[in-house]
């Protein structure tokens, strides 16, 4: 699809195009929350919220637009309409390095491209936004303004997905933890129709029955480096589940539980305890005045040190840290989470 048509559909779904840029030689479209370039990619509970990058993967693209609802609407504009909420609130809530992403390539070629641009992001984690069917077969005809499209309306709610090949896998599942409590306590329901030995779903092994979690082999979550999770934000071939998550209501309620749950990730081992390890019995490691081993020393960690805290940003190797009130920056080589 050319740029011409691509900013037609924005045109017609946002009002606006003043946000997108194309680039000519790749596939990828980001669109930026607010202006400047992405920052470096980090442990993120060691970053601002603003150095924080945050790609918003918008599920499917406009020539392969995913499931179709029961009134007949692609997936792909409910894909787009909730990622620019989800964005529009992380914004708001400080989260200014926070990205869509869309692809004019379809198929596996497309997703290894998303993946591949969010690592050259340097991204801190990426969640790929999707809405729900069923298989095929279970699709059950009706009319809907004069023509036959088809329904499900025995599934419903949400359902979170992370891949054990993601390099960041343990990262991915406490990200989906904390979304999924995040999507509960907003009154949300767990879908649990892909359970393995269901054929209306996908069939896949649940991982996490309370909070909806599947064990899934995507291909964006494969090919990252950094923290991924899919989440499918409702049924659309739900005839009433639809009308809801095309809701404005409900859209803000999936923004404020993604944003609530990143705050929470981001947070929960910001204030963790690091103790040093690699330095020898005889020698200390060095708490200097910058993130560089040629400035100057403000103090010192005994090579049994422990209660080291992160309180600031990364800088390649070297940290931002407290020990027992001195501030300064370390290599985080040596430094290892205290249990």
């Amino acid at each position: 699809m050319s740029a011409t048509v691509l900013s037609s559909l924005f045109c017609r779904l946002t009002g606006t195009v003043r946000l997108a840029w194309f680039a000519p030689s790749a596939a990828i479209v980001l669109l930026p929350a607010l202006g400047g370039q992405p920052a470096l990619g980090a442990a993120c509970a060691s970053k601002p919220a603003t150095s924080i990058v945050i790609v918003l993967d918008v599920g499917h693209t406009p020539t392969k637009p995913g499931a179709i609802s029961a009134r007949g609407v692609p997936e792909y504009d409910f894909n787009l309409n909730l990622a620019r909420r989800v964005r529009d609130e992380l914004v708001r809530s400080g989260f200014t390095s926070a990205y869509l992403m869309l692809t004019q390539t379809d198929d596996e070629a497309g997703l290894k491209e998303r993946a591949n641009r969010a690592n050259a992001m340097g991204a801190d984690i990426v969640l790929s936004i999707h809405h729900d069917s069923v298989q095929q077969k279970y699709l059950v005809p009706w009319f809907y303004q004069n023509e036959e499209h088809f329904y499900y309306d025995d599934s419903t709610g949400f359902s979170l997905h992370v891949s054990p090949e993601n390099r960041q896998f343990g990262d991915s599942m406490r990200l989906a933890r904390i979304l999924g409590d995040q999507l509960l306590a907003r009154g949300l329901t767990p879908n649990l129709i892909h359970e393995a030995g269901n054929p209306i779903g996908a069939g896949v092994p649940l991982i996490d029955r309370a909070r909806a979690i599947y064990r899934r082999n995507l291909a964006v979550q494969i090919y990252t480096n950094m923290p991924a999770v899919l989440l499918e934000a409702g049924v659309i071939v739900n005839r009433q589940e639809e009308l809801k998550v095309a809701t404005p209501a409900y859209q803000s309620l999936i923004a404020a539980a993604v944003t609530t749950a990143i705050e929470k990730f981001c947070n929960s081992t910001a204030s963790a305890a690091y103790k040093v390890v690699n330095v020898a019995a005889d020698d200390v490691l060095n708490i200097r005045s910058g993130p560089s081993a040629s400035l100057a020393i403000v103090g010192t960690i005994p090579p049994d040190g422990r209660g080291v805290r992160m309180v600031g940003s990364c800088a390649g190797q070297w940290c931002e840290i407290n020990y027992r009130g001195t501030k300064g920056w370390v290599n985080r080589q040596y430094l290892s989470s205290e249990p």
